[in-house]
């Protein structure tokens, strides 16, 4: 890893920047939001001690102690804790671990200094909207901005996909506007929204308001455009962030460039490698400047700026006259835009000479370089070229599953094993924070840090921690805790861990492996129990701190690091330890209940919650400890009752079969489904109808609906019936009018109810929909509510347990089922598409114009049964009890929807179960042939395994040897004894010192015994080995 550039020798700079890269692996990644909050610190320190607040430059000049023009960690850590003229911020405020993660992200590409620009990028990117240079009252009014920003209509909520297509629209507008008038364009926005922007700037102030840029939409664009002003609003809350009433035209291009960029797709390394071959082909090709990148950016760059844009790269690789000519066939766009946004990190909308330069020497590796060694160089060098590692996909796809609790025995065998190698090295360990994983990860790997693949990870298992089993027998997670792991059960425990990680894996990736199987064996309480646990914590709270019900005081005192995030073991530190914790024993709150509480509480399986999740679930599992509370006072001059709930509680479940409740939800969803459409004139997913259902029915916008919310919006909406005629609808049910008295009888007479007997009627009878009753939907609530333990269900909640309640009616397939059924959908697949085994194009052909990446079960049904250009398949192809049981199969979370790792990783894992593998096979005769050839001989041509018959005479026979009796008969053997049995020996020492004859075990079984005793070893072992075998 020190020569990087196979020189054969490494200088100093080189080695520090190893040491500092190795360390700076190991410092934490923040995610946007703990970089905003960073930098939010920051400012408001360099507001208070140099009035710079906003400033960045100011702040820049004044870390930059040596005003060399550009940063070290040393220096920002220096201004950041210091005192005047530092920011003088405490651990408290600004926690160690948060200034190192910073300065991560800012150092990105390992430069351990970095320049003015890069850092005033970076804090642009994640600091407050507030401006520098401030306007005063004065230039305000002379603007008439106050005016103005009185006068402004309140902005509507528009998702980002909402604002998406608003900006659409506005293109085709600025297109058909344009093109109008004669001007050209090259498929790029950005030269359309310039024009626009130079027409609209009527003062040439360089800025636009709201009032300019609304009037010069409509005026310019009317008769192209299909919005309304209150998306040009919307649009203008985006554009204008920093809320100054004005945008120029960098603020409003960087933010409709940002927005798009948001949908653009993401791809790893190995991708990312995969397009820059295919660059370096073509440059190859069409130039001969193979590895030439410096000239390859200079060939769009022909205004000498040294920046680049997403335009000038898609040039670079489309124009076929001077780029490099790569269709959409060999480069999609899509991977063109992810190239990309992985190469525009900050989002600033182009690219220095530098950055690119770098970006692509870093991935580019040698094979892509320009500057490449000769054979010659490479054998004076002593490098030779790696042999291609066996391919272990197939077995991993077919190894045995087994169940979490034992994956996660194994999970905890391997890291045990990693502890005491670690121990072993004389390393320190931290007990809070031992970094065991990437500390072997690193040891295993050394060309690419922190990433292993299989291959790399059984190796290191084998050689380096001789923890993989010599006879492939399965730990036990019942049995010795530093017993070996059979390769099966690695296999197993890899498949569970590389499950999105698709061929490579993290330490990273396999410590929240390790966590989420650990998390799945712990259980389960009832609400009951969490509802006490959440009290006991409660008192405690009280006892110690008089924090009755104020959980973010709670929150504090748990987050002991002040990383504003809490651990599972911060937490059963601060219930378990003496004062300042809460000191709660075992007695009131068991290792199980906490155990359970946390699984609780981290529904994401993350391993870290923050307050808002930590205050959320413990308001809901604890309203009645809040320490908000109205006085009786209070409530009357509010006009509530302190004494009468506005809110009737919900009544208990009425009896309903699981049948009866399946049959109940399908008719409710066909209900809403068939008055949508009615209404609408559109058939929507089951996600999107529920969603404009509680959309519509969430009066207070919190995103939750109770029962009763829900009935109320339901009878609205689907039941079209008065009161009277519900009656009369119950009655009928009941009692049925005969045919010789409809004419006006005296059945026809009791029939006709008056006003006040309308109001006897059974509540649980009472209609609510066309076909069901109150009791109907009080019993399908509380089947999904009441499993949820929540008196309030979001939109995903309640169709989420509407599905499961359906799910649970369909078929459980069998393997050969699935095999049968994957295989039919292949080939159909290949009969229309010709992508028979392409289960990413037939996953797009599933998607369709959802651009969610995620896929329904009726929109996987819709693609199977549909004509052209879906597959088609007739119900005789394929039946739907076949098709229910792939899905339920496939959907193993139950969530109702799938996304792509999900459904690639399944297909491909029952292809190669029926023997389809999309590897690249070893030709015939070559190296790797040969070698595999030679592995399968070596394997059959191993020793028989040892019988438990045979061990147990062993054991029975060696039991009464000692040293003296060993050291003794290697005397009458003429001997010389020095602790050490040969394998020649062996065999005499069964046989005479055993007492056991050729016709108790014969010679194949001395040698099993002997294979089984001396495992690796070279030709003899120490005496205890063999005494050992009495206690086998």
């Amino acid at each position: 890893r020190v020569d990087a550039n196979q020189s054969g020798s490494a200088t100093l700079t080189e080695w520090t920047k190893l040491m500092y890269l190795i360390e700076l692996g190991t410092w934490p990644d923040l995610d946007f939001d703990e970089l905003t909050r960073a930098v939010k610190v920051m400012s408001d320190a360099a507001e208070k001690w140099h009035h710079a607040g906003g400033n960045w430059f100011r702040i820049f000049a004044a870390i930059d102690t040596d005003e060399s023009g550009t940063l070290s960690y040393t220096e920002l850590r220096n201004c950041i804790r210091t005192p005047f003229p530092g920011l003088r911020l405490t651990a408290a405020e600004l926690p160690e671990k948060t200034i190192q993660g910073m300065w991560k992200k800012l150092d990105s590409e390992g430069e351990i200094e970095i320049p003015v620009s890069k850092f005033m990028s970076f804090i642009r990117k994640h600091g407050a909207v507030e401006p520098t240079i401030r306007m005063t009252e004065q230039s305000k009014r002379r603007r008439g901005l106050n005016k103005m920003r009185s006068e402004l209509p309140e902005a509507p909520d528009r998702s980002n996909d909402e604002l998406r297509a608003i900006i659409a629209n506005l293109e085709r507008g600025l297109n058909g506007y344009f093109a109008s008038k004669g001007f050209h364009s090259n498929g790029s926005s950005e030269g359309n929204w310039s024009r626009f922007f130079r027409e609209s700037d009527a003062d040439g102030s360089g800025r636009l308001n709201y009032l300019e840029f609304a009037n010069s939409l409509f005026r310019k664009l009317g008769k192209w455009l299909t919005i309304a002003q209150e998306d040009v609003r919307a649009l203008w809350n985006l554009l204008d962030q920093d809320m100054s009433m004005e945008v120029t035209q960098r603020e409003m291009m960087l933010a409709i460039y940002r927005l798009e960029v948001e949908t653009w797709p993401e791809i790893d390394d190995v991708e990312i490698e995969k397009t820059i071959t295919k660059l370096n082909a073509s440059l190859k090709r069409r130039m001969n400047a193979e590895g030439n990148w410096y000239k390859a950016f200079n060939l769009v760059d022909t205004e000498g700026t040294g920046r680049l844009k997403f335009q000038d790269l898609r040039d670079l690789v489309r124009d076929t006259f001077r780029g490099l000519a790569i269709n959409t066939k060999k480069l999609p766009d899509s991977i063109l835009k992810a190239f990309w946004k992985r190469l525009d990190s900050d989002l600033s909308g182009d690219v220095t000479m530098a950055t690119f330069m770098n970006f692509v020497r870093k991935h580019a590796g040698q094979k892509n370089s320009m500057h490449r060694l000769t054979e010659y160089s490479k054998k004076r060098r002593g490098i030779e070229d790696k042999k291609e590692d066996y391919d272990y996909t197939q077995e991993i796809a077919i190894a045995p599953t087994y169940d979490k609790e034992t994956l996660a025995a194994v999970a905890s065998r391997l890291t045990l094993a990693i502890h005491d190698w670690v121990v072993s090295c004389c390393l320190r360990v931290d007990s809070t924070n031992p970094n065991l994983w990437p500390r072997f990860i690193d040891e295993i790997e050394k060309e690419r840090p922190s990433r292993v693949t299989f291959n790399e990870l059984l190796k290191g298992l084998q050689k380096t921690l001789h923890v993989v089993s010599e006879n492939n027998e399965d730990f036990s997670k019942d049995g010795d805790p530093r017993a070996p792991v059979s390769q099966a059960q690695i296999m197993a425990f890899w498949r569970e861990t590389e499950k999105f990680c698709g061929g490579e894996v993290t330490s990273q990736g396999i410590d929240n492996a390790i966590y989420r199987l650990q998390l799945q064996t712990w259980p389960v309480l009832a609400v009951s129990e969490l509802q006490r646990i959440v009290e006991a914590m409660n008192n405690a709270a009280d006892k110690w701190h008089r924090s009755s019900g104020n959980w973010y005081k709670v929150f504090v005192a748990c987050d002991s690091d002040g990383s504003g995030t809490l651990t599972c073991q911060e937490l059963f530190d601060v219930v378990r330890k003496g004062y300042p914790s809460l000191s709660i024993p075992s007695r009131v709150i068991s290792d199980e209940g906490l155990r359970g509480l946390w699984r609780a509480v981290d529904k994401n399986q993350t391993g870290l919650i923050d307050a808002k999740e930590f205050m959320s679930f413990m308001r809901l599992h604890g309203a009645q400890l809040s320490m908000h509370k109205l006085t009786a006072y209070s409530q009357r001059l509010r006009g509530m009752s302190p004494v009468v709930s506005h809110q009737p509680a919900v009544a208990a479940a009425p009896p309903r079969s699981r049948e009866e409740l399946q049959n109940l939800a399908r008719r409710l969803v066909h209900e809403l489904s068939k008055s949508f459409h009615k209404r609408r004139g559109t058939v929507l997913s089951d996600q999107d109808l529920w969603a404009l259902f509680f959309k519509e029915a969430d009066h207070k916008k919190n995103g939750r609906l109770t029962f009763f919310q829900l009935e109320t919006h339901l009878k609205e909406s689907l039941c079209r019936q008065s009161s009277k005629q519900a009656a009369l609808a119950s009655c009928s049910s009941t009692m049925p009018m005969s045919a010789g008295n409809s004419g006006g009888g005296a059945d026809s007479q009791a029939l006709t109810l008056a006003p006040h007997e309308l109001a006897i009627v059974d509540p649980a009878e009472e209609l609510v929909t066309r076909t069901l009753r109150h009791g109907d939907l009080l019993a399908i609530w509380h089947a999904i509510a009441g499993e949820l333990g929540v008196t309030e269900v979001s939109a995903n909640d309640w169709r989420v347990g509407l599905y499961r309640l359906e799910l649970e009616s369909w078929p459980d397939a069998s393997d050969d089922d699935i095999m049968m059924v994957v295989r039919k959908i292949s080939v159909q697949a290949d009969k229309w598409y010709r992508a028979g085994g392409n289960w990413y194009k037939i996953f797009k052909l599933v998607q369709g114009a959802n651009a969610s990446d995620m896929i329904g079960h009726r929109d996987f049904f819709d693609i199977i049964r549909r004509p052209l250009p879906s597959l088609a398949m007739t119900e005789k192809q394929l039946s739907d009890r076949e098709l229910k049981g792939l899905w339920k199969a496939l959907d193993v979370d139950r969530s109702g929807d799938v996304d792509v790792p999900e459904f690639m990783c399944f297909m491909r894992r029952w292809e190669v179960k029926w023997g389809v593998s999309h590897s690249p096979k070893a030709a015939e005769g070559s190296i790797v042939h040969r070698a595999r050839m030679q592995a399968a001989a070596t394997e059959s041509g191993k020793s028989a395994r040892l019988t438990d018959e045979a061990m147990a005479l062993l054991s029975r026979n060696v039991a009464s040897l000692s040293d003296a009796t060993l050291k003794e008969a290697y005397a009458t053997w003429g001997l010389e004894w020095d602790g050490y049995i040969t394998e020649w020996d062996f065999l005499q020492v069964v046989r005479e010192l055993g007492g056991i004859g050729e016709d108790r075990l014969d010679d194949d079984g001395v040698h099993a015994a002997w294979c089984h005793m001396a495992g690796s070893s070279s030709g003899k072992v120490f005496k205890n080995a063999l005494l050992m075998l009495g206690y086998a």
